[in-house]
């Protein structure tokens, strides 16, 4: 978790997406949970298909989400 919040914020500072994308809002996500059960199912392409209507129903021109492929145990985790 600490590489990816130190990666976002070494992005961040490379370019202000509020000037370049001309807005004064966005979304963004880290990480998306699926329970193993029901992974390869397509769920987390719907759940990101999801946040897109989402933003086109708020009027959001920008949307970031932060992922890995990196599997934890939760009680690791916690």
């Amino acid at each position: 978790m600490r590489v990816i919040v130190r990666d976002l914020v070494y992005v961040s500072r490379l370019v202000d997406v509020f000037e370049k994308y001309g807005m004064k809002e966005f979304m963004t996500a880290i990480g998306l949970v699926i329970d193993p059960v029901y992974r390869g199912q397509g769920l987390g392409l719907e759940i990101m298909k999801a946040r897109f209507d989402l933003d086109n129903a708020v009027g959001l021109k920008v949307t970031q989400t932060v992922a890995s492929l990196t599997e934890v145990p939760y009680e690791d985790f916690k």
